[in-house]
């Protein structure tokens, strides 16, 4: 064990932070600041326990309310817009889910904006590591930030799995469900909550786009030719691009990744480096996957650019608008016409 520790340290010392200090020299410029204590081992358990009682019972409640609220909200809402878009069932279901994920990301996304544009470690995010870390205060508004998410992503594992439209992403969507859990209560628990308050502002804006544009989607799927509702899903399908690229892409690899491997690395030393392997491999996977969905977002603008298709989910097999429909119906009405004229 002694050896083990004397390669990693002298690893550390000779390779690793040398290779984060020119990283930051390159994007911040010489003299990047780091804590005076970064030589010497400052970092402390945290003082609170790893599974706290409070934290989880109440994010296992939340969750719990959610999953009693869901039926009744979705079947609320699916119930005025078929009054008033004439849905048929299959797209009433597709609509209530998108309407209840887009209520939920809408209000946390705000209340977590609120929080990071009145945090000094958003703006200079080094200071996520700034010692007492991880015995940072966490703050109550934080802290209710992470329970809620939490509850969530529980009860999103549940519904994806027993209740949730079956869609071709099923198994990294699922994947991404518990990687979320993991890197959430990881850092709620570890005090890691910093990064992760960052990492939930910049992928949940995305998700106000993508189930806006989708309702927007099926609305005119039964309201055919409405420019205004076709406007707005054209609209919507930009504004969830051009957030996918800046936010989930873009500052996501800034924000979060940079913060949480090099500059962290060498902003805290590496005898402060403890889980920093574990939160940056769940991070790529997080990562990675975004490339996935932004791939498929980018397909549905291209077929329609290129091709005149919906701008439909991707990801769902069911999905099958009315203008499909007649493009089918009415190549089946020219062979027949073509079958007879050969008769």
């Amino acid at each position: 064990m002694e050896l083990y520790n004397e390669i990693r340290e002298a690893w550390g010392r000779t390779v690793i932070i040398p290779l984060a200090q020119a990283i930051r020299d390159f994007f911040e410029g010489e003299g990047a600041p780091r804590t005076p204590l970064a030589e010497v081992r400052f970092l402390e358990p945290k003082s609170t326990p790893l599974f706290d009682p409070q934290s989880i019972g109440v994010a296992i409640t939340i969750g719990i309310a959610f999953t009693i609220l869901e039926p009744i909200i979705r079947s609320l809402v699916g119930k005025i817009g078929t009054y008033f878009f004439h849905f048929p069932p299959a797209m009433e279901k597709r609509f209530s889910e998108s309407m209840w994920q887009l209520q939920f990301y809408t209000c946390t996304w705000l209340y977590c904006s609120w929080i990071v544009h009145e945090a000094e470690w958003f703006y200079k995010t080094y200071l996520c590591w700034e010692p007492p870390f991880p015995n940072q205060d966490i703050g109550f508004h934080v802290w209710f930030l992470f329970v809620i998410q939490i509850g969530w992503y529980a009860h999103g594992v549940y519904t994806h799995v027993t209740s949730d439209v079956r869609k071709l992403d099923f198994w990294p969507m699922l994947i991404h469900h518990f990687a979320a859990l993991l890197l959430l209560y990881s850092a709620l628990a570890t005090g890691y909550h910093r990064c992760g308050v960052l990492t939930m502002y910049c992928l949940d804006v995305c998700d106000i786009f993508l189930h806006a544009t989708k309702c927007a989607r099926l609305i005119d799927n039964c309201v055919p030719l409405n420019r205004i509702v076709r406007t707005l899903g054209i609209g919507t399908y930009v504004a969830l691009a051009v957030s996918w690229a800046y936010f989930r892409i873009y500052l996501f690899l800034i924000k979060v990744l940079y913060t949480s491997s090099f500059q962290g690395l060498h902003y805290g030393g590496w005898k402060n480096s403890d889980n920093w392997l574990y939160y940056n491999a769940l991070l790529l996977i997080i990562y990675g996957l975004q490339f996935y969905w932004g791939y498929l977002i980018a397909l549905t603008g291209y077929r329609f650019v290129r091709f005149g298709q919906e701008l439909d989910d991707e990801r769902d097999p069911t999905s099958d608008p009315p203008v499909r429909k007649n493009q089918k119906n009415g190549q089946n009405i020219n062979k027949a016409k073509n079958n007879k004229l050969k008769k």
